[in-house]
């Protein structure tokens, strides 16, 4: 009996101490592996904008690569090749003096901005219908081929410079992705 009045509880501190670290050891390494999925989600999210906007850019591509002859440019776009920088002009009021491909908004690149139509080989629980990814092709100019040899005549071709931009989004769209390539081809 005399024994047992001599125990001041150390044991029961000593637990309950420990029982405090450990819950502290398991909070801690919750907090970081609900960070580091937020982390994953958002970099598959910007995995996905990306991929669509290649996706678009490669589109832009393909349909310079497609046509018999140097397609026209217009002002507003409506021949599918722009002028180089007529987007600058859409809307009218330009709000900054940042490039057209930077100012426009959801709105500029629905309204202005060549669907592409495509299927995406993105995951399969992915909708981007919403989303869609866009492109604008805007023509540079035609470097000619002539030759240099003094007394010939200069009427050969040349190549035709394009300048495609694309945009693409995640599906909430709040990740954005704009890839921009110069395409020559020769008609």
């Amino acid at each position: 009996m005399k024994a047992m009045s001599k125990q001041k509880g150390a044991v029961l501190i000593i637990s309950l101490v420990l029982l405090l670290v450990m819950t502290l050891l398991g909070l801690s390494s919750m907090q970081s592996t609900s960070l580091e999925e937020r982390m994953a989600g958002n970099e598959r999210h910007a995995n996905v904008a990306f991929q669509a906007a290649e996706a678009a850019l490669r589109a832009g591509e393909g349909w310079l690569n497609g046509q018999n002859s140097a397609p026209d440019d217009a002002a507003d776009g409506s021949s599918t090749v722009w002028t180089l920088d007529a987007p600058e002009l859409m809307p009218a009021t330009p709000s900054s003096s940042d490039p057209w491909w930077k100012e426009w908004d959801d709105t500029g690149w629905a309204t202005y901005g060549t669907v592409y139509t495509g299927t995406l080989s993105l995951a399969s629980d992915i909708n981007l219908n919403n989303a869609r990814p866009r492109f604008v092709i805007e023509q540079i100019g035609v470097v000619s081929d002539g030759s240099l040899t003094i007394g010939t005549q200069n009427d050969f071709g040349g190549r035709s410079f394009y300048q495609v931009t694309s945009r693409g989004t995640d599906v909430s769209g709040r990740i954005q992705v704009l890839l921009r390539s110069t395409y020559a081809r020769r008609y």
